[in-house]
C-alpha cells in the first residue's frame, strides 16, 4: 500500500521499535510556528501599550505629532498582527490537512499487517478512538497549539513587564486576585480529588450499564427496571452526586468568579491607584495605563495556564498511536511455500513454543505436540493456561515469541497469509457480521463463491431453514442485533465450511447455542469435522472424550497428553477433572 511520500518510512521506523513517534515529522512546523507566534504575540501586545501610552500622553498634554505617531504605529502593529494571525493559521491548516492524511494512510497500512489476534479482544468504538479519534486529536496540536501556548504565556509577560516600568507597586497589587484566584483552586482542587475519582468512576460505569440497560429491555419490562439493571436508580444515585457536589463547592467557586472578574481588577486598580497617586508615588496619568491593559491581567495569565491541557490531551492522543505503530506486525515470507493440496490429511504440529500476550489470550512456556493428521486434538485447562493462546497460534492470529508452529513441516510464517486462510479455518464465539446480505456474509471468506455453494453450505450448517423465513431469504440484509447467539455460531460454521479448510480450529463451538441450535450446530460440525485435522478448546471435558489426542495445560505449560483412556488410567489432573465434572468415582 503507497503512503504519502516522506511519512510512510518514519511511522515504519516506529513499528520497528525504533522509538520515534507520529509527531516527528511535525516537529518542523512545531519551530516555524514558535518563532512566528512570538511575532504574532509581539504585534498582538504592541497596539495595547502604545494605545496605553497614547492615552497617558492625551492626559499629559503631548504634542499631537507624536500623538498621532503612537496612533498609526499601533493602528498598524493591530492590523499586521490581526493578517499574520489568520495567514499563519491557514498554512497551519493546509499542514494539518496533509499531515492527517499521511498519518491515516499509515495508519490504516499498519492495520492491515497487523495479526488478526489483535482486533479479537477490542470492540469497534476502541478502533475507532484510534484510527478517527486519535488521529483528529492531534488536529488541535499541530494547528493551535503551539501558537496559543507562545501568545497566551508572552503576552500577560509583556504586559506585565511593561507595567512593572510605569509602576511596580501597583503592578503587585494587581497580582493580588489571580494569587488568591489560584490559592482556592489549589485548595478546592485538593479537597475535591476523592469526588473526581468518583466521578470518573461513574463515567466509566455508566456507558455499560446504559447499554446492558437497553439489550435487558425484554426481561425487565416484564419483571421491572431493576430485574437486571436499575438504570434510572443509578442516574439518580448519580445526580444526587452532583448535586452534593455542587452545593459544597457553590461558595468557593461564588469567590473564585469575583476573584476572576475584570470589575475586581478595575476597582482594585482604581482604589489603590488614587492611593498612590494621592500619596505622590504615582503620576495621575499612569493610572491609564492599568485600566487599559491592567484588567485583563487575570485572565491572560490564567489563559496561559490552561493552554497547555489542549497539548496534553495531544500528546496522549500520540503516545497511543506510537503504541499501536510499535505493535508487533506479520511479516511475510520473502519466498512463500505451496500449501498441499486438500485431499492430504494436514499434519499440524508445535514445537518449543512460547508467546505471552496482555489480550487475554495467556501464555505458553516451551509447549510441544504434534496433532493427528486427519484426526481430533483437544486442548484442556485453565482459561488462563495457555489453550486459547494455542488456537490462536494454529490459525496464526499470532506469531510465536520464540518456537514454530509448522503446517506440514513448514513455519506458518512461510506461508502466504491469504493462502493460509484457505488452509486453515476458525469457528469461534467472536463472530463478526459484515455489512451486506445474508449470502455475502456467508461467503465473506470467499467472495467468489456461487450461489449454489452458498446454499450448500447453509444447509450443512442448518441454516438454511432460518435464512428461508427471512423477507428476501438469501437476499436479506443481515442485522447483527436480531441474530441469535446459535444462529451466529451456524453462520461462522457455514463460512468455516464454504473455505474447504484441511485445518479446522473451533473455539467451544456450541457454548452461546440453545439446545436445539447446538444439535443443529454439532451436526454441521460433524460433517465440517470429517477428515480433517482439528484443534479444539474445550471447556467440558465430556465433549472431547473421543478425541484422538487431548492435551491438559497449566500455566503455560504441557502437563499431560494422551487420549481420554490414557488419561483416565494415569489418574492425573485430567481424571480428577472428568470425575468432579460427571460425578463418576473410581
Amino acid at each position: 500500500m503507497a503512503l504519502t511520500a516522506g511519512y510512510g518510512e518514519g511511522e515504519r521506523a516506529v513499528a520497528s521499535g525504533s522509538g520515534r513517534t507520529v509527531l516527528r515529522r511535525a516537529r518542523p512546523a512545531f519551530v516555524l510556528s514558535a518563532l512566528l507566534a512570538l511575532v504574532l504575540a509581539a504585534l498582538t501586545v504592541l497596539p495595547l501599550i502604545l494605545f496605553a501610552e497614547l492615552a497617558r500622553d492625551l492626559i499629559d498634554g503631548a504634542d499631537g505629532d507624536r500623538l498621532a505617531l503612537l496612533a498609526a504605529v499601533g493602528g498598524g502593529a493591530a492590523v499586521i498582527g490581526l493578517g499574520a494571525g489568520a495567514i499563519l493559521l491557514t498554512l497551519l491548516h493546509f499542514y494539518d490537512q496533509y499531515f492527517a492524511s499521511a498519518l491515516r494512510r499509515t495508519v490504516l497500512d499498519k492495520l492491515v499487517r497487523l495479526p488478526l489476534g489483535w482486533f479479537m479482544p477490542r470492540r469497534r468504538t476502541g478502533l475507532r478512538t484510534l484510527v478517527h479519534d486519535d488521529v483528529n486529536a492531534l488536529h488541535y496540536l499541530v494547528t493551535h497549539a503551539v501558537v496559543d501556548v507562545v501568545v497566551t504565556v508572552v503576552t500577560p509577560l509583556a504586559i506585565l513587564g511593561y507595567l512593572f516600568t510605569v509602576n511596580w507597586t501597583l503592578t503587585l497589587v494587581l497580582l493580588v486576585p489571580v494569587v488568591g484566584y489560584l490559592v482556592v483552586m489549589v485548595v478546592l482542587a485538593a479537597r475535591d480529588q476523592p469526588r473526581l475519582r468518583e466521578m470518573l468512576a461513574w463515567d466509566e460505569m455508566l456507558p455499560e450499564v446504559c447499554e446492558r440497560y437497553i439489550h435487558a429491555q425484554p426481561v425487565s419490562r416484564i419483571y421491572g427496571d431493576d430485574a437486571v439493571v436499575d438504570l434510572p436508580g443509578e442516574l439518580a444515585q448519580m445526580s444526587g452526586f452532583l448535586k452534593d457536589w455542587q452545593r459544597d463547592t457553590l461558595g468557593s467557586k461564588a469567590v473564585l468568579l469575583q476573584l476572576n472578574r475584570p470589575m475586581t481588577a478595575m476597582v482594585l486598580v482604581t482604589v489603590a491607584g488614587t492611593a498612590l497617586i494621592v500619596a505622590g508615588w504615582m503620576p495621575a496619568g499612569a493610572l491609564v495605563a492599568f485600566l487599559v491593559l491592567g484588567t485583563s491581567v487575570g485572565d491572560r495569565i490564567l489563559a496561559a495556564a490552561y493552554a497547555p491541557n489542549g497539548v496534553r490531551e495531544g500528546r496522549a492522543a500520540a503516545a497511543a498511536l506510537d503504541r499501536f505503530l510499535d505493535t508487533d506486525e506479520l511479516v511475510p515470507p520473502a519466498a512463500p511455500v505451496e500449501a498441499a493440496a486438500s485431499s492430504q490429511p494436514a499434519a499440524l504440529a508445535f514445537d518449543a513454543v512460547e508467546f505471552a500476550s496482555t489480550d487475554g489470550f495467556g501464555r505458553l512456556d516451551g509447549v510441544s505436540f504434534t496433532c493427528p493428521p486427519g484426526g481430533i486434538t483437544a486442548l484442556v485447562g485453565a482459561a488462563e493456561g495457555g489453550r486459547e493462546a494455542l488456537a490462536a497460534l494454529a490459525a496464526r492470529w499470532w506469531d510465536p515469541a520464540a518456537g514454530t508452529v509448522t503446517l506440514d513441516g513448514h513455519d506458518l510464517r512461510r506461508y502466504d497469509e491469504r493462502q493460509l486462510r484457505t488452509q486453515v479455518a476458525v469457528v469461534h464465539p467472536w463472530v463478526r457480521v459484515v455489512p451486506g446480505t445474508v449470502a455475502e456474509n456467508i461467503a465473506a471468506g470467499r467472495p467468489g463463491a456461487t450461489r449454489e455453494e452458498i446454499v450448500a453450505v447453509a444447509r450443512a450448517a442448518h441454516l438454511d431453514a432460518l435464512i428461508e423465513r427471512q423477507p428476501d431469504g438469501y437476499d436479506t440484509v443481515v442485522d447483527a442485533d436480531r441474530l441469535s447467539a446459535g444462529a451466529l455460531q451456524r453462520l461462522s460454521l457455514a463460512r468455516a465450511l464454504l473455505t474447504d479448510p484441511r485445518v479446522l480450529v473451533l473455539h467451544e463451538a456450541v457454548t452461546a447455542a440453545d439446545p436445539d441450535a447446538a444439535w443443529e450446530v454439532r451436526q454441521g460440525l460433524s460433517r465440517l469435522t470429517a477428515g480433517r485435522t482439528v484443534l479444539v478448546v474445550a471447556e467440558r471435558l465430556r465433549t472431547v472424550a473421543a478425541a484422538d489426542l487431548i492435551v491438559v495445560l497449566a500455566a503455560g505449560r504441557v502437563v499431560e497428553q494422551g487420549t481420554h483412556a490414557q488419561l483416565l488410567a494415569a489418574g492425573g489432573r485430567y481424571a480428577q477433572r472428568y470425575r468432579d465434572e460427571t460425578g463418576e468415582r473410581s
